[in-house]
């Protein structure tokens, strides 16, 4: 898998495709089911939340925190990312327009909403064929409220999400080969 240089930018269609592909490669689209994935995005969020757990308040740009502590970061939020990425995916919404329009809203809810959603709804088919318009309208807004905490925290912290998700890919890619 081969990375983007420093100096090119990183699009959600992009990590999209990576992810895709990868998924392809390994044969895992029938695993990634919105449920799954959502299931999975939580246990990463849980991760992240580690991270910080005991650490109190830190300073904008994590002045105090070792350089491992900040790569370590980085993989978390990239897995968040991804996996965000996926979800949306599956899910048939396109997460860079309803996270625009979520900021022309000024909107922003909560993961627990997002986790709401799937509930009670068991195992959901790719595209969300039998969801009304408007289930799916909720559904774009809540993922795009946890892209944009992201966005703001990867930023709040001085880590450049696009470039850490392409890392993560390349050491999934080592660490769950292609089996051919």
């Amino acid at each position: 898998m081969t990375g983007v240089s420093k100096e090119e930018s990183v699009s959600l269609d992009l990590l999209r495709q990576k992810m895709r592909d990868f998924a392809k490669e390994r044969s895992w689209e029938p695993y990634h089911t919105p449920r799954n994935l959502l299931l999975a995005l939580v246990g990463e969020m849980g991760e992240l939340s580690e991270i910080f757990q005991w650490k109190g308040e830190v300073e904008r740009g994590l002045p105090n925190w070792k350089e491992e502590e900040k790569v370590h970061l980085g993989e978390e939020l990239s897995d968040v990312l991804l996996y965000l990425i996926q979800l949306s995916d599956s899910c048939g919404i396109d997460l860079g327009q309803v996270a625009l329009r979520k900021l022309q809203l000024n909107a922003v809810g909560e993961m627990g909403e997002l986790s709401e959603i799937f509930q009670w709804k068991g195992e959901v088919e790719r595209g969300l064929p039998n969801w009304k318009e408007e289930e799916k309208v909720h559904l774009g807004e809540e993922l795009s409220d946890v892209l944009l905490y992201l966005i703001q925290l990867s930023d709040s912290c001085d880590i450049d999400l696009g470039q850490v998700a392409l890392r993560k890919l390349q050491l999934n890619a080592v660490k769950y080969p292609v089996n051919k």
